[in-house]
C-alpha cells in the first residue's frame, strides 16, 4: 500500500536565531494520522488522537527521516494492527 501525504501547515521561521520548524503532514484518506518533525527526539513522528484524552496523541511510529516513516506507516497500514 503505498500512501500519499497532504501538507497541514507550512515550514514556518520562528525567529529570533531559533531557526525553522518543519512542515506538519496527515496521510491522505486517514486525516487522523499527523506527521511531524519532533524537537526533542530530532526526528519524524506519526501520532493519531488517544482514546481517553482528545487532546493527546499516541505516536504509532517514529524515524529518522519523513521518507523512512513514510516506509514504516506503509507497511503498518497494510497490516490490521492501527485501524
Amino acid at each position: 500500500m503505498q500512501i500519499k501525504l497532504e501538507k497541514m501547515k507550512p515550514t514556518m521561521w520562528q525567529g529570533n536565531h531559533l531557526g525553522t520548524s518543519a512542515a506538519e503532514w496527515t496521510v491522505i484518506g486517514r486525516p487522523d494520522i499527523l506527521i511531524y518533525k519532533s524537537a526533542g527526539f530530532g526526528g519524524w513522528k506519526a501520532s493519531i488522537p488517544r482514546e481517553d484524552c482528545e487532546r493527546r496523541r499516541k505516536v504509532i511510529a517514529m524515524a529518522e527521516t519523513r521518507k523512512e516513516l513514510v516506509e514504516i506507516l506503509e507497511l503498518r497500514l497494510s497490516t490490521p494492527i492501527i485501524q
